[in-house]
């Protein structure tokens, strides 16, 4: 498996702002090392069955390009064009470089695992022609849990009381994020907490750099927590308002931790119904509404609980994996 994540690490000291790319690169790496696969990371020589991609710096492209033809290609659709839109500097610039570099990756893969229909969309639209399967991603659900004792420990670190009531989101704090949203839910219910954990960068984003030094004070931003199961498990109510995402594993993560959640409502959460695992906003305003909504409603709160779980079960990584291996097996059959 290739990612050059260890690599950007010890160039960005301290940084962790991998993500979702990250998280779950190694849940997928346990649970196949779990069943007795042998997983080689960044490994140059060929020595293995399927060069699994799951990162596209030089590295990925180098071995893409040197085993082509010679040993079986899957990539994972982790980026797509719409990844870089109000995520970087110089966005537009960057986005007409990434396309073609983008295109040309995934069009020297065997199979391209697009973690979602809108993933899959995006590509075909990008012009990458490999055989595209759609495999969402998965999540632990031995680890990502409910704890009373976690919920008691982030609100004790944080000076809440069992009586306040929170609304969590989690990622990075950039712009496509919808971190605006947030911040100004925020300030239309000073009576709630409100906490967004993830990592930032504050030299690269102005606009996040005033709302961090701005923000009102029921809104904490956390940084980058080790444990974001104690983050899960101390909220009542989990917001996620990004504009953009090929999937969105917070989403699931919060499920998972039996939290209701509020989503944007875009195109790549066609996984998700609304009023039913989810509720879905179609404007800032609804964000409002539906935050309160939750706070009033114990009845819904349950009924998405519910849903929302179930759901999770539904991605539970032990299935995933199958599927992915079941992946593996038939493009070595092809390739042999």
């Amino acid at each position: 498996m290739i990612t050059e994540i260890p690599y950007l690490k010890k160039i960005f000291i301290g940084s962790n702002f991998w993500g979702g790319t990250e998280t779950s690169f190694d849940v997928i790496r346990r649970q196949l090392t779990l069943e007795g696969n042998k997983i080689l990371i960044n490994d140059k020589s060929n020595a293995f069955d399927v060069l699994h991609v799951y990162t596209y710096f030089l590295l990925a492209f180098y071995l893409m390009r040197r085993f082509k033809g010679k040993k079986p290609i899957v990539i994972h659709s982790n980026t797509t064009p719409a990844d870089v839109r109000k995520s970087v500097p110089f966005d537009k610039a960057v986005l007409s470089l990434a396309k073609p570099y983008l295109k040309q990756c995934y069009n020297l893969a065997d199979l391209v695992i697009c973690v979602s229909s809108f993933a899959k969309d995006s590509l075909k639209k990008l012009g990458v022609k490999t055989r595209m399967e759609v495999l969402p991603h998965g999540v632990n659900l031995s680890v990502m849990k409910y704890s009373r004792e976690k919920r008691k420990h982030f609100r004790e670190k944080f000076c809440l009381t069992d009586d306040d009531y929170v609304v969590l989101s989690v990622g990075h704090l950039i712009q496509r994020k919808g971190i605006s949203t947030f911040f100004n839910l925020a300030k239309k219910l000073p009576d709630i907490k409100f906490f967004w954990v993830g990592p930032f960068l504050i030299s690269l984003d102005h606009k996040i750099a005033w709302m961090i030094k701005n923000k009102p004070q029921n809104l904490v931003f956390t940084g980058y927590l080790d444990d974001v199961v104690s983050a899960y498990s101390a909220c009542d109510v989990f917001v996620f308002p990004s504009y953009s995402e090929n999937f969105g594993i917070p989403i699931i993560e919060a499920a998972a931790c039996k939290k209701p959640v509020i989503v944007r409502d875009i195109p790549s959460y066609s996984w998700l119904k609304h009023n039913v695992e989810c509720l879905k906003a179609k404007k800032d305003k609804d964000f409002f509404v539906y935050t309160k909504m939750l706070l009033e409603n114990k009845e819904l709160r349950r009924n998405l609980i519910k849903e929302g779980f179930k759901n999770a079960k539904n991605h539970d990584i032990k299935n995933i994996v199958k599927r992915l291996t079941d992946y593996y097996n038939q493009i070595i059959q092809n390739h042999n």
